[in-house]
């Protein structure tokens, strides 16, 4: 059905919305962990010493971001094979840009890093391939709610008094692999290499980027995960897609359904944030949040060979105290 946004305006006055909801997350691109594929950078090491040092890359497009202002504390991410690293230096920091893609030049793509996390001669026990593991912001990030996202990583492993140090590797996207979306640039060399400090990647990864969690204090959030079985690629066909809203319990929540992105995101008079899907509004699903901050839609995914291969967007919007939107989640259906 279609609903049309002053609906959400009448909603916003008949609710009555709980306690504020603290905390909130995105997860891009999907809200699973396999534990079945991974890769050694930003965060891990190669038992041969060949990554010790690293300068990675990613890059997140806006629509995939709360399209309202607000700090980001924290990231999460997960082990693909688990261990201690220890660090002679990570240092992680973050910019906007307007770019779409990332070139190889690391300054080009953020030419005002914003260090948001540094420790030196510290270990991070990387130790559960089934959860999500947090570094905290030791500064948190002050995202505009407009632009792309650029998070860089540094990373110097001590080496020489760890010889024997084996693999630890962090799980990236996997069945499928999103090559259709922006691919991470690094470079990386042997302990005493300078790569962590390189001006130029000399690597971009087309498998897309690695799974990561944003954190965010209490911005509206859409998430997407998805059923699994053995043989099956995520969103398969008769399989389920898990659509969940993080916002205040009690307010108002409309899922919407789209096949493609806006250029630029649409900005609608008393409504925060920005509306990215091109139809305004295809609403399939309604509900209120619950008392945990979840309001979830559980949708089935139609056995039709013809289906395999559509590219779905959702995006949300809650009512409550305010009239907002959340971030864009997507799925390509698969076999």
């Amino acid at each position: 059905m279609r609903i049309l946004i002053p609906v959400l305006l009448v909603l916003a006055f008949a609710c009555n919305p709980g306690t504020t909801q603290t905390e909130t997350y995105t997860a891009y691109t999907i809200d699973t962990l396999h534990g079945v594929f991974g890769h050694w950078n930003p965060f891990g090491v190669l038992s041969t010493g060949n990554a010790d040092e690293c300068r990675e890359q990613v890059i997140y497009p806006a629509a995939y971001l709360p399209p309202t202002s607000g700090n980001i504390i924290a990231l999460e991410v997960s082990p693909h094979v688990t261990g201690t690293v220890p660090y002679k230096s990570l240092t992680i920091s973050m910019g906007h840009t307007t770019v779409s893609s990332l070139t190889f030049s690391f300054a080009t793509n953020l030419p005002v890093p914003v260090v948001v996390y540094t420790i030196s001669n510290q270990s991070i026990n990387w130790s559960s391939r089934s959860a999500w593991q947090r570094i905290t912001f030791q500064a948190p990030f002050w995202y505009d709610g407009k632009s792309n996202l650029v998070i860089e990583f540094q990373k110097v492993v001590d080496r020489p008094s760890n010889p024997a140090l084996g693999t630890i590797s962090h799980q990236y996207n996997n069945r499928p692999m999103r090559k259709d979306l922006p691919w991470p640039v690094w470079a990386d060399g042997s302990y005493g290499s300078g790569a962590s400090t390189a001006s130029t990647a000399t690597y971009r990864y087309n498998a897309g980027p690695f799974l990561t969690r944003l954190i965010f204090p209490g911005q509206r959030t859409l998430t997407i995960d998805s059923s699994k079985i053995s043989g099956k690629n995520y969103f398969y066909l008769g399989g389920t897609a898990i659509l969940t809203v993080q916002a205040p319990p009690g307010e108002v929540f409309l899922d919407g359904i789209d096949f493609g992105l806006r250029s630029s995101g649409l900005q609608i008079p008393g409504v925060q944030g920005t509306w990215w899907l091109p139809a305004l509004f295809n609403a399939f699903w309604m509900g209120v949040v619950d008392s945990q901050g979840k309001g979830i839609c559980t949708l089935p995914i139609p056995n039709i060979p013809s289906l395999v291969g559509t590219h779905v967007y959702f995006q949300s919007a809650t009512a409550g105290t305010t009239v907002g939107f959340t971030n864009v989640v997507d799925a390509i259906v698969a076999q």
